[in-house]
């Protein structure tokens, strides 16, 4: 993503981590720095979740009649891969993004029982107390479905390879709140036969150049 910043020549990101989670060498700032790309990120290490840190953002952006400012053109949200956390996350998200942002998503079709196979614990999540339902189906194309594409402040949607989900917040400020029949929109499938990472730097390029950063 700081490639994609440096290639457009503005921009800067800020990438969260876990007051939980010790970096390891290299750590993220000395791979930037070696890259040549520390100007571009501000790496982030203050809570212990993603979701407290945009608690205190979309506080910060809030003023004193309630109204929220947005201050992010893309989030891309790669994280606990749970609908307890990521659930909350992905809402407080939209209200921070601007018109014409891009929210994404990766490991949609992910999941504890795939994934975890014989494992008790998973982050903080203890494995052996979730129900079979939370076991076996994707928490984030739940997430995805659910709470993204029934939510018509978003107008644009595309899905990747089955795990990638991409969300664009409208152009045009609407309604928010779920759709009034509680339907969803379509979505656009994509198979992408283009490395994953060559076309996802490819359309995150897009998602800034649309607002022109």
């Amino acid at each position: 993503m700081a490639s994609a910043l440096e290639e457009n020549g503005v921009g800067h990101l800020t990438s969260v981590d876990s007051t939980r989670w010790q970096w390891k060498n290299p750590t993220p700032g000395e791979v930037l720095e070696k890259a040549g790309l520390s100007k571009f990120v501000t790496l982030d290490k203050k809570s212990s979740t993603y979701a407290w840190f945009l608690k205190h953002e979309l506080e910060s952006c809030m003023d004193e009649t309630g109204a929220v400012h947005p201050k992010y053109d893309f989030i891309f949200l790669d994280g606990a891969k749970n609908w307890s956390t990521d659930g909350i996350t992905v809402t407080v998200a939209e209200r921070l993004l601007r018109p014409a942002g891009w929210l994404l998503l990766d490991d949609l079709t992910w999941t504890y029982a795939k994934h975890c196979p014989g494992k008790k614990r998973h982050y903080d999540v203890d494995l052996t107390k979730l129900s079979d339902s939370e076991r076996t189906e994707p928490h984030l194309q739940a997430i995805f479905n659910l709470l993204i594409r029934t939510n018509p402040a978003f107008d644009k949607f595309v899905v990747q390879d089955e795990w990638w989900g991409w969300a664009r917040k409208s152009p045009t400020p609407g309604p928010s709140g779920p759709l009034a029949n509680g339907s969803s929109r379509a979505v656009t499938s994509q198979r992408v036969i283009t490395p994953r990472g060559a076309r996802a730097r490819a359309l995150l390029r897009r998602a800034l150049r649309a607002r022109g950063k």
